[in-house]
């Protein structure tokens, strides 16, 4: 059910499981290893995700993933076995947080651009996944660009019910 680590006095190595585009990213953002630690999302994940119970170690043949250095230290306090479950969470956090970088980047765009706005977002969110040398293969840009769409009408429906509720006229002795 995890991922075995090796007992000795060397930095130990966790491999996470994660799509291909989501290791292409970690590493554009924290290189080919991330050594854990307790300041950021990825490394108190990590450290949660650590038991010190035995965990059949998963097969990773032909499945892509992002290395992870663990301190001495931290396994000795955690543990040194990371549990299957709690590392798929960690691969689902990195996907949201992959997706909102997405939409910040978009949203950045379109406040900085003056032409019509759905004419460049394809092109955006082209310039997004080269910039993270994410290709077709990994993830297709009519994907990522439909998740973009399905955001903007997710967060415009938002944005209608918030106005509604102002709409109404309030009676100025109940102000």
């Amino acid at each position: 059910m995890g991922k075995a680590l090796v007992k000795n006095n060397l930095p130990q190595l966790v491999k996470i499981p994660m799509k291909p585009y989501l290791v292409k990213y970690l590493t554009r953002l924290h290189g080919r290893k991330y050594l854990v630690g307790k300041k950021s999302w990825l490394g108190l994940s990590i450290i949660d995700a650590l038991s010190k119970d035995y965990q059949k170690p998963r097969s990773l043949k032909n499945q892509s993933y992002y290395l992870c250095v663990l301190p001495e230290l931290i396994c000795k306090n955690h543990g040194y076995f990371a549990i299957d479950k709690k590392l798929k969470l960690i691969e689902q956090k990195t996907e949201k947080i992959f997706k909102q970088a997405l939409y910040n980047f978009v949203d950045i765009r379109q406040e900085a651009c003056q032409q019509p706005k759905e004419v460049n977002r394809l092109k955006w969110v082209a310039e997004f996944l080269r910039y993270y040398n994410i290709n077709e293969d990994d993830l297709a840009l009519e994907t990522a660009y439909r998740n973009l769409k399905r955001h903007l009408q997710k967060t415009r429906k938002k944005t209608v019910k918030k106005n509604r509720l102002w709409d109404k006229k309030v009676p100025p002795e109940n102000l």
